[in-house]
């Protein structure tokens, strides 16, 4: 104890040397060693302060001035004397007075004589000469304040560097304070400590000849053969009830906010229009980090699942179309993803087998994909050529031999998609394509983001409506048909899309029996 009070002291006296810090007096009570230099530095702080405010005004007062009379321009105001930058100079006040004077003169001869007497003519040129040396005292006056300006700038600059400098010397001599401080603590609690033990040692000492208390044992300590904490199945069963609590009220939950639709029955409910069919899901791959087309399904397998939902679509559209011979649908949704294109495509395809002349519009002039799935070019002439004029009609259909159909791109993308779908020119366009086609195709935008679909709903005979599954939220949907409605578009009826049979095969019953019939009708074809 006594060796690391002397320790402690040692360091305080090396940090001392070191610093070249003055133990003065009572340190410990003072405040510190430094606490003479910090209250001086402190005063040299608060007199600079107060002089740099001193230089600081007297340059704004010079620069006022000097703005005021670089504001005259070098004319002479008539208001001198409330001025007083300028009136305050004697000479400007000796040659106003001469001025009112040498005024007064001319004014008096002007009314005895004419203007080429020689009495007028001195004193005009008098009063004159008394002006012009008026403006080159004021000029005097502008250049010695812009002098003094100059000055206040470096006065003020020069304090200014030296509160600086004095600051930083206060920082220097706080921090050096706080080190010495802490030191002082250091001493002085080892000093407690190291009296303290020596005093309890001196009492211990007197004391010696005391006898302590005897102790003995009472009872013998017994160990447990099982722990008593924690109780490890009470435990296990609480939190499995817990956690079973939990689970049931999470599906609750999310059964509560699951907004989209559940069942075939509730789809048609809700909607008002009969459920054309169920397309399931389709898994896309990828190709160099491109997403294939999910249409194409149709196509590399002709008796799966995907082909015979689309069949299935295009059995009710026939059925609900049987006295007009020329079909013109429109394929439309509420939001984009939802899979619209691909039901177009896919139904293109279904149409195409039972030899019909199909036709596919790609519609979405804003977003358009179509070309891209089917191999075109962008560049090629399309649907916004037609319209404007700028390719023909022939030119402007492409044969896409892998479907056995006719695609008319969107071609380049104009600046108003819903003029060009509106206009005259377009309708007469699909009057001449009913005549050549079986069955004409728009793949539309979707419903929320823009209107396209309302306009292009007169010029078709049926509307499909396509719903994604466990995504689309009712009342979206429903306000997407609302708005057709209102249009008196000619709605045929809803397509379920991308559903998951393997998740909804009670929500959709009808559906997952003819899941399975298809896939037995695949394995017998198998075998």
């Amino acid at each position: 104890m006594r060796q690391k009070l002397a320790e402690s002291e040692r360091r305080l006296q090396a940090y001392l040397e070191n610093q070249k810090l003055v133990d003065i007096g009572n340190a410990s009570s003072s405040g510190g060693a430094s606490s003479g230099v910090s209250s001086l530095s402190a005063s040299q702080l608060s007199d600079l302060n107060a002089k740099y405010v001193e230089a600081r005004k007297a340059r704004l007062e010079a620069e006022t001035a000097y703005g005021q009379i670089a504001g005259l321009g070098g004319q002479v105001p008539d208001n001198i004397e409330s001025m007083p930058a300028i009136y305050g100079d004697e000479t400007v006040r000796d040659l106003k007075q001469q001025e009112h004077e040498a005024l007064t003169r001319v004014n008096e001869l002007s009314s005895r004589y004419g203007a080429q007497h020689p009495e007028r003519v001195t004193a005009e040129t008098h009063l004159e000469s008394v002006r012009t040396a008026l403006k080159k005292q004021i000029a005097s006056v502008a250049a010695r304040l812009k002098q003094q300006i100059a000055v206040a700038y470096a006065n003020e600059n020069a304090l200014a560097g030296q509160i600086d400098g004095l600051k930083n010397e206060l920082q220097g001599i706080a921090r050096k304070e706080s080190v010495y401080r802490e030191l002082q603590r250091e001493v002085q609690s080892n000093r407690e400590l190291y009296e303290m033990f020596f005093k309890r040692l001196k009492e211990t000492s007197e004391a010696g000849d005391l006898q302590p208390s005897n102790a003995r044992i009472m009872d013998a300590a017994i160990l447990p053969r099982v722990p008593v904490k924690p109780n490890k199945k009470l435990g296990v069963t609480i939190a499995f009830f817990l956690s079973l609590m939990a689970g049931i009220g999470l599906a609750f939950l999310l059964d509560f906010m699951d907004k989209s639709f559940r069942s075939s029955g509730e789809m048609e409910q809700k909607l008002g229009l009969p459920l054309l069919g169920l397309v399931p899901l389709v898994t896309q791959k990828q190709k160099r980090g491109v997403k294939e087309d999910v249409s194409k399904v149709f196509l590399e397998d002709p008796r799966g699942s995907f082909a015979e939902s689309v069949r299935t679509i295009r059995t009710g559209i026939m059925l609900s179309a049987l006295d007009d011979p020329r079909m013109s649908i429109l394929v439309t949704s509420s939001l984009p993803g939802e899979g619209k294109s691909s039901i177009s495509m896919s139904l293109a395809y279904a149409l195409a087998q039972l030899n019909s002349r199909v036709l596919v519009v790609e519609a979405d002039l804003r977003r358009p994909n179509l070309a891209k799935r089917c191999g075109l070019s962008a560049k090629m002439p399309g649907l916004s050529n037609l319209v404007v004029q700028t390719a023909t009609l022939e030119e402007c259909i492409h044969h896409y031999d892998a479907g056995n159909i006719d695609l008319m791109p969107a071609g380049i993308i104009p600046p108003n998609p819903l003029e060009l779908l509106s206009s005259h020119r377009f309708a007469e366009a699909m009057a001449a394509l009913e005549s050549e086609y079986d069955a004409i195709i728009l793949d539309a935008p979707p419903m929320q983001p823009v209107s396209d679909a309302l306009a292009l709903s007169r010029l078709v005979r049926s509307v499909i409506y396509v719903v994604q599954a466990e995504k689309t939220p009712v009342h979206m949907a429903r306000s997407g048909i609302d708005r057709l409605r209102k249009v008196r578009a000619p709605l045929t009826g809803v397509v379920l899309s991308q559903l998951n049979l393997e998740k909804s095969r009670r929500g959709y019953s009808s559906y997952y029996y003819s899941d399975y019939y298809y896939g037995s009708y695949k394995q017998e074809g198998a075998q």
